[in-house]
């Protein structure tokens, strides 16, 4: 019984900092993709996840400052 309640426990925190990250992580990479700019992950880990957050939206960033500018261009 003790073996199985350590088993639920650390599946669950697995799931909470790292599958539920990763999918947040893929939904906003997926709308970056799709040409919305604007999406931002918010940074909730200063570890490898928290650097993912901060390079997504670092590129989302930079996509729409060069779209600003391409827009400008074409005006």
């Amino acid at each position: 019984m003790i073996v199985l309640f350590f088993v639920v426990m650390s599946g669950s925190y697995f799931i909470n900092s790292i599958v539920n990250p990763v999918k947040e992580i893929s939904t906003t990479a997926r709308q970056v993709a799709k040409g919305d700019f604007d999406a931002r992950l918010e940074k909730k880990y200063d570890d490898e996840i928290g650097e993912l957050c901060d390079i997504i939206n670092y590129m989302a960033e930079e996509l729409a400052t060069s779209e600003a500018l391409k827009n400008d261009f074409i005006s």
